[in-house]
């Protein structure tokens, strides 16, 4: 429903508009305010902002011209017709200039009032469709751009040859102008994710470099390319250096994630970008090496098996974890000293506080895990480092049995919930939800399957179908669109996978609907 102000000085005149309005626009337009001189007319009409002003022109304080002009001069898309007694051709000619859409004199029939009526209401509900559509494709245009972003990026970072008609495209594509950039990469030593608000955050901090940033985050990688002329200026500054401990301090106080740096050397054709970026990932091999050396411990053997202690402990299973940590333990303090295995015991706190917080969607959180970090620091010999955390494994088992008790499911009914909310990511898959959840492919599809009598992909399906049909059925939207909003990139493949769903095409489905 369109919004309309009137004003005019004269209460019978704004009491017979109201009648009027009333008797035969009742379900297009919404009488929002009135103004009973020029004064408040601008001031109401900025305050309200509606679609249309039914302005009298002689009214006291402001003249209903002078009005309008001020109103224009503000809100240009208001939609205004002059009302006035005064048919003379200067009044016209100047409303004209001012951009008035119409001007009826008055006395003025009930029909002539309707027919001005009618054609700005279908001039405004036209805008305001064209500008909807508008930010439809403007919204669209911004998903494919990411998308196509990021797939350009990657397919140049893992390319071994790259034709100098791909460098030029990215190029404009990307709209860089600099020549010269490093490859930066930073990787959580728990393979971890990295949140959206830290990614965001660090971009904002290394903008304080150079503007000209592209990046992208894979699983528990985070690339940044940094270009700028002068960027070895830049990158062997103090500033460059301390941003670089911020960064990493940031992405650890925020999600718990000690992370390891990966920096290539400056390079100058784009056309070398998958260099820059296996260099930068030699380099936190390297890093990584050297702090398995100092820990005297070969992480890459643990990570199976911190995974798996993380879904025993899920599962409630006390014997099989408490056994599976001693042998992590055995294995840890078999190859180094008692500072490095208690710098291993934080680093798995901080891990499995993770799992169970993304499992239990932050209703969890480990004593206070800067107070176990310290107190593991203040412990003073192996065996009792052992009982420490043997407690925390067992402490952390018995509060998600409670959970369990209280919350069946619940697992469950997180895919769910998440599948419902992102559904029109495409790249949604079963591992990549197991990943996230902090549990194995195999378990999180036998479990979904169990409780919810259909496969993970079955729902995820149901679900994508469900909200393209509910599209169809408003009748706003193309088949291009509703492909899109229903997380399919490529509407051909939308096409089939809906025939499949329902038996008919979505062009076959939607002429059912209008029959």
């Amino acid at each position: 429903m369109l919004q309309l102000m009137i004003a005019e000085d004269e209460v019978i005149e704004r009491k017979s508009i109201n009648f009027i309005l009333k008797k035969y626009f009742s379900e297009k337009i919404d009488i929002v305010g009135e103004a009973s001189n020029g004064a408040e007319a601008v001031e109401k009409a900025l305050e309200i902002r509606p679609d249309i002003i039914l302005m009298d022109i002689n009214m006291p304080e402001m003249d209903g011209l002078t009005a309008s002009a001020e109103v224009k001069k503000e809100f240009p898309e208001c939609e205004i017709i002059i009302l006035t007694a005064y048919g003379q051709f200067d009044y016209a000619k100047k409303s004209i200039e001012i951009g008035i859409t119409d001007y009826l004199v008055k006395p003025y029939s009930n029909e002539d009032f309707c027919k001005s009526l009618e054609r700005i209401i279908l001039k405004v509900n036209q805008k305001k469709n064209e500008s909807s559509h508008v930010n439809s494709l403007k919204k669209r245009t911004e998903r494919m751009s990411l998308f196509i972003e990021r797939e350009m990026i990657m397919e140049m970072v893992h390319s071994r040859e790259i034709s100098m008609d791909k460098v030029l495209q990215l190029k404009e594509f990307l709209e860089i102008q600099d020549e010269k950039f490093k490859c930066l990469i930073y990787r959580s030593t728990l393979e971890g994710k990295f949140s959206d608000s830290v990614l965001s955050k660090v971009i904002t901090n290394y903008k304080e470099i150079t503007p000209h940033i592209i990046c992208f985050s894979f699983f528990s990688e985070f690339v940044l390319f940094l270009f700028s002329n002068d960027i070895e200026q830049r990158t062997t500054s103090p500033v460059f250096k301390e941003l670089h401990n911020r960064v990493q301090e940031d992405l650890k106080q925020v999600d718990s994630l000690p992370t390891l740096l990966g920096e290539s050397a400056v390079y100058q054709d784009l056309g070398n970008i998958n260099d820059s970026y296996k260099e930068a990932k030699k380099q936190f091999h390297r890093n990584l090496s050297l702090l398995s050396q100092e820990l005297n411990i070969k992480r890459p053997n643990l990570y199976k098996q911190e995974n798996v202690l993380c879904e025993k402990i899920m599962n409630t299973e006390i014997n099989e974890s408490m056994s599976l940590l001693k042998e992590i333990l055995l294995e840890i303090k078999s190859k180094g000293e008692l500072r490095q295995v208690k710098s291993y015991a934080q680093q798995l706190c901080i891990l499995i506080e993770r799992r169970v917080i993304q499992f239990y969607e932050g209703n969890f959180k480990l004593k206070n895990v800067e107070n176990v970090l310290e107190e593991i620091e203040q412990i003073e010999g192996i065996k009792e480092l052992e009982f420490y955390l043997e407690e925390i494994v067992m402490d952390i088992i018995i509060y998600i049995e409670g959970q369990r008790q209280d919350q069946p499911n619940r697992m469950t009914e997180k895919v769910k919930q998440y599948l419902k909310e992102n559904y029109k990511n495409y790249d949604i898959s079963l591992n990549q939800m197991a990943d996230h959840m902090g549990v194995s492919s195999f378990y999180l599809s036998r479990s979904f399957k169990k409780q919810e009598g259909m496969s993970f992909k079955e729902f995820l399906t149901k679900t994508r179908m469900g909200e393209a049909i509910r599209h169809m059925e408003e009748g706003k939207k193309t088949i291009q669109d509703i492909a899109l909003e229903a997380g399919f990139t490529d509407p051909n493949y939308f096409s089939k996978a809906f025939r499949k769903y329902t038996g008919l095409s979505p062009r076959e489905y939607m002429q059912n609907l209008k029959k």
